[in-house]
C-alpha cells in the first residue's frame, strides 16, 4: 500500500478531484503492480500504481481512464532472487475458475516468462490444471 503526507503534496492542484503529489510511501515490502493505460480521447499514456492485481481489473474494467496497455508486476528486494528491486512484464491477467475442494484463487496474472502469480500479497502460483478465463491479453 502507498501513504501519502500533506507536506508532500505539489504545491499546485489540478482540480479535477485528483490531488498530485511529489512522492509516496509504500507502506510495506510487498509486490505490487505498475499499470500503463492509454487515454485515447486524451492522446495520452497514464501511469498508476496499485497494491494488488484485483485493484488493477476493477480500475481497468472501468474503462473510464483508458484502456490497459501495459502491466508490471514490481518485486521489492526481499522478494526477487536478485536482491535488488525487479519488473516482471505481464503478458496476461486471468480469472480463476473456482474448483471445490481446492484453495481459492481469484485473480491470476501470467508473466512473460509463463510463471502465474496470484494471491496477496502476489506470489508464485503452481496451477498447471486450474481452469482460468483471460479477462486482459497484453501486448508484448
Amino acid at each position: 500500500m502507498f501513504t501519502t503526507y500533506d507536506e508532500l503534496k505539489f504545491p499546485v492542484q489540478l482540480g479535477d478531484g485528483a490531488t498530485t503529489w511529489t512522492a509516496v510511501e509504500l507502506e510495506t515490502s510487498a509486490p505490487w503492480f505498475v499499470a500503463g493505460l492509454r487515454d485515447e480521447e486524451l492522446d495520452l499514456r497514464r501511469t498508476f500504481l496499485f497494491r494488488g492485481i484485483e485493484e488493477v481489473v476493477e480500475f481497468a474494467s472501468r474503462r473510464t481512464a483508458g484502456d490497459l496497455i501495459q502491466l508490471l508486476l514490481v518485486l521489492p528486494p526481499a522478494w526477487s532472487a536478485t536482491g535488488d528491486w525487479h519488473m516482471l512484464r505481464i503478458s496476461r491477467v486471468e480469472q480463476a475458475i473456482p474448483v471445490e475442494g481446492e484453495d481459492e484463487l481469484s485473480m491470476l496474472v501470467m508473466t512473460d516468462s509463463g510463471t502465474r502469480y496470484g494471491g496477496f500479497p502476489a506470489e508464485p502460483v503452481d496451477c498447471p490444471n486450474r481452469k482460468v478465463k483471460t479477462l486482459f491479453e497484453l501486448p508484448a
